[in-house]
């Protein structure tokens, strides 16, 4: 068995059935689906290396981004960014037989030739917006969906340059997403008071920094250090804004990935403990029972 909680877009792409998209070799495709066992692997934590537009057409689900959950239901958009860690709640058949969607996904390297940083406005609006995607109204709705139909037919030619075209029209893309997010941050910036963006702006950088450096940095005072803060303010701090404190996101954080390594992979227990930079076998075991109740491998044997 091989590891399976991070994931490049040409691992994605493998998952799909092949009639449902239309794809620029390895680095982009746009694709139409709903839900089927293809996509199971969706309900397991995971990490993709690239970027994903998700549009929901019809249906709702909750998606936990970060350990956060976010509803998402008919008209809504999200836009992830690589490194962060997604999962979609677990439905039942019903639910599932009524989901659509669309999903667009491209590379880190893909993306570069588009001349926008898109990554930097979405996660500078994230610092003002409670949810992790915006609701798109009905004009911004039928503009998607001629950008959806220029791609497809875009990526069914046989052109010269047809790389540059469909680049290109990403941009276009980018620009109009990125004026949908702005919007959204002067609305948001408009209701919120100064203490609360200042708030959510912390919170947001907190689990950025936990997100990217969780697996190597195990205290807090790796975090503060970084945000210009006393441990004993941003523990504080984050308390009041999330309800949890700083070391319990950081705990949070680290057992998810170690459980994904557990169920995804043919690291041994040892490995795993240095892999995810325990000072020792023991203190990890110790680590893993506090969170779990369990040994690592009792909860192995029970994937």
């Amino acid at each position: 068995m091989t590891e399976r909680q991070n994931f490049s877009i040409l691992d994605l792409l493998r998952q799909l059935p092949p009639a449902s998209y239309k794809a620029l070799g390895d680095d982009f495709f746009i694709a139409e689906l709903g839900y089927d066992e293809s996509l199971e692997f969706m309900k397991y934590p995971a990490r993709f290396n690239g970027f994903l537009v998700f549009f929901c057409i019809e249906g709702s689900f909750t998606i936990d981004i970060n350990l956060k959950s976010y509803e998402v239901s008919e008209g809504s958009l999200i836009v992830y960014t690589p490194g962060n860690i997604a999962r979609v709640e677990e439905m039942d058949r019903d639910e599932l037989s009524k989901l659509r969607f669309i999903l667009v996904a491209s590379t880190e390297a893909f993306i570069t030739g588009v001349r926008m940083d898109f990554n930097q406005l979405y996660e500078d609006s994230l610092l003002a917006l409670e949810n992790h995607c915006i609701r798109l109204n009905d004009s911004e709705r039928q503009l998607m969906k001629k950008y959806r139909d220029l791609a497809e037919a875009l990526l069914t030619l046989d052109m010269p340059n047809k790389v540059e075209a469909v680049k290109s029209l990403g941009t276009s893309i980018f620009y109009l997403l990125g004026t949908m997010w702005s919007n959204r941050l002067d609305e948001a910036h408009k209701e919120l008071p100064a203490r609360a963006k200042r708030a959510n702006a912390v919170f947001a950088n907190f689990l950025k920094l936990v997100s990217a450096h969780h697996r190597e940095e195990h205290n807090i005072d790796f975090y503060a250090d970084k945000l210009l803060l006393t441990p004993k303010y941003l523990s504080k701090f984050i308390k009041e804004v999330s309800g949890r404190t700083a070391s319990e996101w950081i705990d949070s954080f680290i057992i998810l990935d170690v459980k994904n390594l557990l169920k995804y992979s043919d690291l041994s227990i040892k490995e795993i403990a240095y892999d995810m930079h325990f000072a020792s076998v023991p203190s990890f075991y110790k680590f893993f029972n506090k969170m779990t109740g369990l040994t690592p491998a009792a909860y192995r044997e029970q994937q």
